[in-house]
């Protein structure tokens, strides 16, 4: 009787962890796309050296509208662009802290738009 028990344990920790495993998956491929989202988006504007507040807004868009996952990555990775950005800027571009708050500022505000663009639809 313990024996059956056991393996009916077993059986359902077996079956749980296996669909953990599957959603953990999921999320990974998720953040792995809207990691891409931002990095075709920040290629491009290199390449083409058009408006920077478009690429934010449209980066943090596509990451969006890939689900909750993707909302979370696009702050992080925005979130990331900005302070690493910044701490260039002042450190080896010789940019003051006041340009570089008023930039990341209406960055941010691009990023937003993007992401209320997708939420708000």
């Amino acid at each position: 009787m313990i024996k059956i028990y056991e393996d009916g344990i077993k059986k359902d920790f077996r079956i749980i962890f296996n669909q953990l495993m599957e959603d953990f998956n999921k999320e990974i491929a998720t953040w792995d796309n809207a990691m891409g989202d931002f990095m075709r988006n920040m290629l491009e504007l290199k390449e083409k050296r058009q408006n920077d507040k478009f690429y934010h807004t449209r980066a943090n868009h596509q990451a969006t509208e890939r689900g909750f996952d993707g909302y979370v990555m696009s702050h992080i990775l925005s979130l990331y662009r900005e302070v690493s950005e910044g701490l260039d800027q002042v450190i080896n571009k010789g940019k003051s802290i006041k340009e570089v708050y008023k930039d990341a500022k209406e960055d941010f505000k691009a990023n937003t738009k993007g992401r209320r663009e997708v939420l708000w639809k």
